[in-house]
C-alpha cells in the first residue's frame, strides 16, 4: 500500500492532516472539561461558561474536520482504487493468453469488485482510520500524564497487552480472508454461469432447479461469510476484555488519586473521558492491525499474473512468409491437430479444410499466438521461433474466431475498439449500413443483432488489420449463401489481403481464387 500512498503524497498528508485536527480538538475538548468542573465546584460560574465555550469551539473545528476528513479520505481511496484497476488490467494485458483463462472470467469480475471494495474498506480507510486511532492514543495519554504521570504509565502498560494481541490471531483471519475471497469468486462464477444459462432451465421447464442452484450457491457463500465473522469477532472480544479491564484499572487509580489529594475531581472527570477516548482508540488500533495484516491475500492474488516478456505489442506485419513444419498443436496436454506442414506468403489466400475435429479452430488459435504447447518448427520471415517466442504471432496475424465477442457499446466502438480510426470503408464493404448505424449500440453480445448481423460487424472489426495476416474461423456461417459468397469473392479478390480462411461452404467458383488449400487430417479432392 505504501507506494499508492507515495504516488499521492500531497492527498496523503491532506488526509492526515485533518485526521491530525480532528483528534487534537476532540482532546482538547474533553481536557476543557476539567477547569470547567474545577470552576463549577468553586462556585464560579462565569469562569464555568468560559471554559465551556471554548469547548464548544474546538466541538466545532472537531466536525468541520471530520467532514472534511472523510470526504478527502474517500476522494483519495477511488482514486488508489481506480489506480489498481488500471494495474490489474495492465497485467491481465500483459500475462501470456494461455495463463489469463486459466480462470473464470468471473473470477476476474471478482477481483475488480467485491476484492477491491474489501482492500477500500479493510485496507487503506482502515489505515488511514488507524493513524487517527493512533494519534488520538498519543494525545490522550499526553493529557493524562498532564493531569498525573501514573495514570499514563497505567495505561500504556495495558496498551502494551493490547498491542499484542494481534500476533495471536494473525494466521486464522488471514486464512480466514483468504476463503472469503475465494468463496466470492466461486459465488460470481455460480452465479452467471446460471444466468447464461437460464434460457436452457427455461425452455425445460426446469426453473426450479435454477432457483435451487442460486439457493446452494448462496448458502455456501453464507457459510464462509459467518466463519469469517466469527474469527474477527472472537478477535474483538478478546480486544474488547482487555480494553475493560484497562479502563476499569485507571479508574480505580484515577479514584486512588483523588482520595490521596494527587489530582482534583475536575481532573478525574476529565481523566474518565480521556480514558475511555484511549482505550477506545486503543482498541481500534489493534482491531485496525489485525484486519491490515489480512489484506495481504489480495495483493498476493493480483500479483500472480506474471508479465510475459515475449509479448511485446507492437504494429509490425508479415514481410514475406510463415512457415510451419511438421507442427503439432496440443492443448492441455492432448494433440488436437496431427503434425502439419505449410508456408503462408504475404498476399495469398488459403482454405484450410478437415474433417470435424481434426483442429481446423485449434490451428488458427495456435497462429494467433495463444497457445505454445506444439511440436515442430515455426519460422517466421525466416526466424525460428521458440515456444516462449509464439505469442509474437499476435503482432502479425488478426483472428476471427467463430464465436466473435460484440461489446455493449456503439457499433463504430466495437469496429474501432474504441480507437480514433477511420472504419467507414469497412463498414461499409461488410454491408453494415444496411440495418443500423456508426452511432447505435448494441447490447451485451450483440443480442440486438441477428447471427449473421454479429458476424459482419466481427469481420468489418478484422478488416481494419488488414495489413496483418487474416485467420476466419466459419465467419460467414451465418450469413444466407449469397451474402457469404459475395463477401468471401471481395475478400478474396483483394490483392492486399492475406487470407487463411476455414469455410463450412466452400464455393467451386471460388476454387481459383485461393493459392493454396492447406488439409488437416486425411487430404480429400474438392
Amino acid at each position: 500500500m505504501k507506494r499508492y500512498l507515495l504516488r499521492h503524497k500531497v492527498a496523503s498528508f491532506v488526509v492526515v492532516l485533518l485526521s491530525f485536527l480532528e483528534n487534537v480538538s476532540s482532546i482538547i475538548s474533553i481536557s476543557l472539561n476539567a477547569p470547567a468542573f474545577n470552576a463549577l465546584v468553586k462556585g464560579d460560574f462565569s469562569t464555568f461558561l468560559m471554559w465551556k465555550l471554548v469547548g464548544i469551539a474546538f466541538s466545532g473545528v472537531y466536525l468541520a474536520s471530520l467532514y472534511g476528513y472523510n470526504v478527502q479520505l474517500n476522494k483519495l481511496i477511488q482514486k488508489i482504487s481506480i489506480e489498481i484497476r488500471g494495474e490489474i488490467a495492465d497485467k491481465i494485458g500483459r500475462a501470456n493468453y494461455s495463463t489469463v483463462t486459466e480462470k473464470d472470467v468471473s473470477a476476474y469480475v471478482s477481483w475488480f469488485t467485491s476484492d477491491l471494495e474489501q482492500l477500500e474498506d479493510n485496507g487503506f480507510a482502515v489505515l488511514f482510520n488507524s493513524i487517527g486511532s493512533g494519534m488520538m492514543l498519543i494525545f490522550a495519554l499526553t493529557s493524562l500524564s498532564l493531569f498525573h504521570w501514573g495514570l499514563a504509565v497505567v495505561t500504556v502498560l495495558v496498551a502494551l497487552m493490547l498491542f499484542f494481541t494481534p500476533k495471536w490471531f494473525q494466521k486464522q483471519t488471514k486464512e480466514a480472508t483468504s476463503n472469503i475471497s475465494a468463496a466470492n469468486e466461486e459465488f460470481i462464477t455460480t452465479v452467471q454461469n446460471l444466468f447464461k444459462g437460464f434460457e436452457v432451465f427455461y425452455t425445460s421447464n426446469a426453473v426450479g432447479q435454477f432457483v435451487k442452484r442460486i439457493k446452494v450457491a448462496s448458502d455456501a457463500l453464507s457459510e464462509v461469510k459467518v466463519s469469517y465473522r466469527k474469527k474477527f469477532s472472537f478477535v474483538q472480544l478478546c480486544i474488547s476484555l482487555l480494553n475493560f479491564i484497562g479502563k476499569i484499572s485507571v479508574d480505580v487509580v484515577a479514584g486512588f488519586m483523588v482520595f490521596a489529594g494527587m489530582i482534583s475531581v475536575g481532573a478525574f472527570t476529565a481523566a474518565g473521558s480521556l480514558t475511555f477516548n484511549c482505550f477506545a482508540s486503543l482498541e481500534q488500533v489493534v482491531q485496525q492491525l489485525v484486519q491490515l495484516k489480512s489484506i495481504h491475500v489480495y495483493f498476493d492474488k493480483f500479483n500472480s499474473l506474471e508479465e510475459d516478456s515475449n509479448l511485446q505489442p507492437d504494429n509490425s506485419s508479415l514481410q514475406q512468409s510463415l512457415s510451419l513444419r511438421d507442427v503439432s498443436v496440443s492443448v492441455n496436454g492432448h494433440v488436437i491437430v496431427q503434425p502439419v506442414t505449410f508456408t503462408i506468403e504475404k498476399g495469398k489466400k488459403y482454405a484450410l479444410l478437415g474433417d470435424s475435429g481434426t483442429g481446423k479452430s485449434t490451428l488458427l488459435s495456435f497462429l494467433a499466438g495463444r497457445n505454445h504447447e506444439f511440436t515442430g518448427e515455426v519460422i517466421l520471415d525466416g526466424k525460428p521461433l521458440s515456444k516462449e517466442q509464439i505469442v509474437q504471432l499476435r503482432n502479425i496475424t488478426a483472428y476471427n474466431p467463430q464465436k466473435n465477442h460484440i461489446f455493449n457499446a456503439t457499433v463504430k466502438d466495437n469496429i474501432t475498439l474504441w480507437e480514433d480510426r477511420p472504419f467507414e470503408e469497412e463498414s461499409s464493404q461488410m454491408g453494415l449500413n444496411q440495418f443500423t448505424n456508426a452511432q447505435e449500440v448494441v447490447s451485451e453480445h450483440g443480442t440486438k443483432l441477428s447471427g449473421g448481423q454479429r458476424q459482419r460487424l466481427a469481420l468489418a472489426r478484422t478488416l481494419l488489420e488488414s495489413d496483418k495476416v487474416l485467420l476466419l474461423d466459419e465467419s460467414t456461417a451465418n450469413l444466407d449463401l449469397e451474402s457469404a459468397r459475395s463477401i468471401e469473392a471481395q475478400l478474396l479478390q483483394n490483392p492486399n489481403l492475406t487470407l487463411v480462411i476455414v469455410t463450412h461452404h466452400f464455393f467451386e467458383e471460388h476454387r481459383d481464387l485461393f493459392d493454396d488449400v492447406i488439409y488437416l487430417g486425411k487430404e480429400k479432392s474438392l
